[in-house]
């Protein structure tokens, strides 16, 4: 997983079907304890919803991908980054537009903030999955990560 520094490294333990999207089940290899279900998890650069979890997995519903080529079946094909565009669905990375998003979710979460400053560092994760809800999941989460830690520790 990675949310700007890697915390750990998980697994695809099962991929199954529900109606037209990919349910993905990741034993996460980190503390899931302050994760909660909506939140946001980058997985190889892919921003990823938790829509349940357990002690050390979590599961997320993948759709894009499946938008993105019906896409371009539908229109004849050509280059997937006309399509993520088209589709709402590139990747953010302005730095006005993220450290925006980063100030909301630092100053929406005072308790959270109090608890990175005392040293519970992997809170960081919680913080880049505020900025991706922000953002309705097009923050790039490697820059998210680097803004939201300079903020918090800065």
């Amino acid at each position: 997983m990675f949310t700007g520094i890697i915390e750990g490294l998980g697994t695809i333990k099962r991929l199954s079907m529900k109606g037209t999207d990919a349910v993905l089940e990741i034993e996460a290899g980190i503390e899931m304890a302050d994760v909660r279900l909506g939140d946001s998890i980058a997985v190889n650069g892919a921003c990823l919803t938790v829509t349940a979890k357990n002690q050390n997995i979590f599961h997320a519903d993948v759709s894009a991908g499946r938008e993105i080529w019906s896409e371009m079946v539908r229109s004849g094909g050509g280059p997937a980054e006309k399509y993520v565009e088209s589709l709402g669905l590139k990747q953010e990375s302005g730095s006005d537009a993220l450290e925006k998003w980063a100030e909301e979710a630092i100053a929406g979460n005072p308790g959270e903030v109090a608890r990175y400053k005392a040293g519970k560092t992997q809170l960081l994760g919680f913080f880049v999955g505020q900025v991706m809800k922000k953002s309705a999941g097009k923050a790039n989460p490697k820059l998210t990560g680097e803004i939201v830690r300079k903020k918090l520790e800065g």
